[in-house]
């Protein structure tokens, strides 16, 4: 390396004699080395622009996926960053369960693709039904699917509204083809109760519920009627005005004991 530098000429290996040739070579080295350079930033840029946009549409996809598992309101709550953990307690929350009367029969006997079809449509349309009525999904648990209103205020407005989704949901319901020969019909249950709401997880987060209300309320529709809206005494006393209902006595609950329940027939007519 010295040597090379100690007896190299100083201007270079080949040297020109020619100054306009020198000019010539030393101008196209320049405008190379700035064709170059200029290239490596564009290209850099490209590449920076298509990070961003990655990133963008990773979080747009994040955002989208929050906002299906979550109520709205509570997924703003989330990405606002002001709240480490969301805990609410709700005092007129109004909680309704439905499920599928005789579906686990007919899942263990019918091909998978037309079980999954099946229960990918019942779920869907009573998404839209909850979009519909202002009352919000929280989740499905096998052919069972949850759904709450009230959860942001206006308790015995978002009563009401469950309960027009609970008789939209046994029409549609009732309406659908069959699978594999069997008519499914659908049993929902509701009440209106104190409970206690918040986020849970962290790789897999989920809107829950839990309480003395979520238990009745689950306990109306399991031992409630196929067709049929069995409400809680809490419930119909909250809506009284808005519907109709058959008194169906006393019955004796699992785990709660002897509770008077009624069946949530339709809208009271105007007198």
């Amino acid at each position: 390396m010295f040597g090379m530098l100690r007896f190299g000429p100083t201007q270079g290996i080949v040297l020109s004699a020619d100054s306009d040739l020198r000019a010539f070579l030393s101008v196209q080295a320049l405008v190379n080395t700035i064709i170059i350079n200029t290239i490596v930033i564009l290209y850099a840029l490209i590449l920076l622009q298509r990070a961003e946009s990655e990133l963008e549409r990773q979080r747009a996809r994040a955002e989208a996926l929050v906002n299906v598992v979550l109520p709205d309101a509570v997924a703003r709550r989330l990405r606002s960053g002001e709240e480490t953990r969301i805990a609410d307690r709700i005092d007129c929350v109004t909680l309704l369960f439905a499920d599928l009367v005789g579906f686990t029969p007919v899942a263990h006997t019918e091909d998978p693709e037309r079980v999954v079809a099946y229960l990918d449509e019942f779920v869907r349309a009573f998404d839209l039904m909850c979009d519909t009525y202002g009352v919000d999904k929280i989740k499905t648990i096998g052919d069972a699917y949850m759904a709450a209103g009230g959860l942001h205020g206006r308790g015995r407005e978002s009563a009401v509204a469950v309960g027009k989704l609970a008789l939209e949901m046994l029409n549609v319901q009732e309406r659908r083809p069959p699978i594999g020969g069997h008519r499914l019909q659908l049993r929902i249950g509701i009440h209106s109760g104190t409970a206690i709401a918040g986020v849970i997880g962290e790789t897999r987060i989920s809107y829950d519920l839990w309480g003395d209300a979520v238990n009745i309320a689950s306990r109306m529709q399991s031992q409630g009627a196929a067709g049929r809206i069995q409400v809680s005494e809490a419930y119909r006393v909250v809506v009284a005005d808005e519907f109709s209902f058959e008194d169906r006595g006393t019955t004796e609950i699992r785990g709660i004991g002897a509770t008077h329940t009624h069946f949530l027939l339709g809208a009271r007519e105007a007198d």
